[in-house]
């Protein structure tokens, strides 16, 4: 291992300097998250991201070659996003599902 004891007290020092805000951020976005499957081949996040766009998104990533988690700000936004269900993408009809709290932490 190449860490030194000044790095050590630096990564200390900033894991207690992170604001609380990110952790908070970081709960709802879990709390707050659909799975899209069934994508087609090739289709990239900002086809993803512009078909939930009416649903309030705070992230989208890839969690397969074939789907995505869609973290959105609210649970009105999860209503919306799980509607979309059955909706066609490159002229296949993916899967909306709602994720497990916890289930879906960024990448």
């Amino acid at each position: 291992d190449d860490c030194t004891a000044d790095d050590a007290a630096a990564a200390r020092v900033y894991e207690l300097c992170l604001p609380a805000a990110d952790d908070d951020a970081d709960a709802r976005r879990s709390r707050f998250a659909v799975r899209v499957s069934n994508l087609a081949n090739r289709v990239d996040l900002s086809a993803v991201q512009n078909l939930f766009r009416g649903c309030g998104v705070a992230l989208v990533y890839r969690s397969g070659p074939r789907e995505a988690v869609v973290c959105l700000h609210d649970e009105s936004g999860v209503g919306r996003a799980l509607r979309l269900d059955g909706s066609v993408v490159r002229a296949t009809a993916i899967a909306v599902t709602r994720m497990n709290t916890g289930e879906a932490g960024e990448p």
